[in-house]
């Protein structure tokens, strides 16, 4: 299997080649999250594969970079199926994303390594998680009210049992997954675009 190992060298300055790789990445990072598929026990929560560019750019680049992708990727995003409905949703999944991306990207830079390229990516979705369990408990209720007006926001233990039975748990699974796939295609999207990633064998 292939995985990520160390680099013996960081990427110098935004050139017009890292531009275009960064382009490239969240252009790739939208068109994924066009292909979303409902959450079985919460239909209205979407997985998609979208993270993996984002966390290939930050892992290659650094978190900010990850994080800029994250961005990318949402502008383009509501360019190509731009409604309402979408607003509070990108704004969420932008928070979510920009935790993930960014604490996975943090703690794998300060020491790139197999062993730590698996923790990087579980401190992101555990950051994840954590992060949206207050703005679920902000947001939710706020979307019933102005794209659902004729549906009862939930609202104490109704949203508590939502946030703990379908929001944690879809935010696990989502970032596990794209955690994983990241971890399985890394090396072979770096060769291909010559990202100034992890190439050689741990020593």
């Amino acid at each position: 299997m292939d995985s990520m190992t160390r680099n013996d060298k960081n990427s110098s300055g935004l050139n017009l080649k890292t531009l275009v790789q960064i382009t490239l990445l969240g252009a790739l990072s939208a068109v994924l999250m066009l292909f979303q598929i409902p959450y079985p026990p919460a239909p209205m929560l979407k997985l998609d594969i979208a993270d993996i560019p984002a966390l290939i750019g930050g892992f290659a680049f650094g978190p900010w970079i990850g994080l800029a992708i994250v961005l990318l990727k949402n502008l383009l995003f509501i360019m190509l199926k731009f409604s309402s409905e979408e607003l509070i949703g990108l704004l969420m999944n932008t928070l979510a994303t920009g935790t993930f991306v960014g604490i996975s990207s943090y703690i794998y830079h300060r020491n790139k390594s197999i062993n730590n390229a698996i923790f990087s990516l579980g401190g992101g979705v555990l950051g994840s998680v954590l992060v949206m369990i207050p703005l679920n408990f902000l947001m939710m209720p706020l979307f019933f009210k102005i794209f659902l007006p004729h549906v009862p926001a939930p609202e104490g233990n109704q949203l508590l049992s939502i946030i703990l039975f379908s929001v944690i748990p879809f935010n696990v699974v989502k970032g596990v997954l794209n955690g994983f796939l990241t971890f399985l295609v890394y090396k072979r999207v770096v060769a291909f675009l010559r990202l100034p990633g992890e190439l050689k064998p741990v020593v």
